[in-house]
């Protein structure tokens, strides 16, 4: 739901670099049909009503995300972090889906997952880029994003480290 804050902010700090330009444009595409996918599972699973996604929007867009950093090294920097974290809970996601024998799910999870290391690699190619151009200043600023890094999420979704609990613990707390 923050696509557009998160592409706006992106556009700006790769508009002078044809490649991550045009990446950020592309990048935009493929969430928002993640975005899509998944709001159509939700609600023709019946795991959520169009009233309790509404609800949902309007608790987040009632919130403005600020980009954590600051220029396109250190935004591209913490975009690899997010994109392979993100890879990697879909990943596991994939995983309990086929366990769970949801072969929509499977799918959804599979499809996506390939888009986010797709994305991540392309971040890893920035890295390379800039270790070749200024190796320290490369350096220096990775560390500062690393010890500054936290998902897009936190702070901005309603109850985002709640959420990120395994639901068999949200049952003993009486949550679900």
């Amino acid at each position: 739901m923050f696509l557009p804050h998160y592409t706006s902010h992106g556009a700006r700090l790769a508009r002078g670099s044809f490649g991550p330009a045009w990446f950020q444009v592309r990048w935009s595409f493929e969430e928002s049909r993640h975005s899509l996918v998944f709001r159509e599972y939700l609600t023709r699973s019946g795991f959520h009503s169009e009233a309790q996604f509404e609800s949902l929007e309007k608790m987040v867009f009632s919130r403005t995300w600020t980009p954590p950093f600051d220029t396109m090294r250190r935004m591209s920097f913490y975009g690899g972090l997010q994109e392979g974290a993100t890879y990697l809970a879909y990943k596991c996601q994939k995983e309990k889906a086929e366990l769970e024998g949801d072969a929509v799910l499977k799918a959804i999870f599979s499809y996506i997952a390939s888009d986010e290391a797709a994305h991540a690699g392309f971040c890893r190619k920035i890295v390379e880029i800039e270790l070749g151009a200024d190796r320290e200043a490369t350096v220096s600023d990775f560390a500062h994003v690393l010890a500054n890094f936290k998902m897009p999420g936190d702070g901005l979704i309603p109850h985002y480290q709640e959420r990120l609990r395994p639901r068999s613990k949200l049952r003993k707390m009486g949550k679900i």
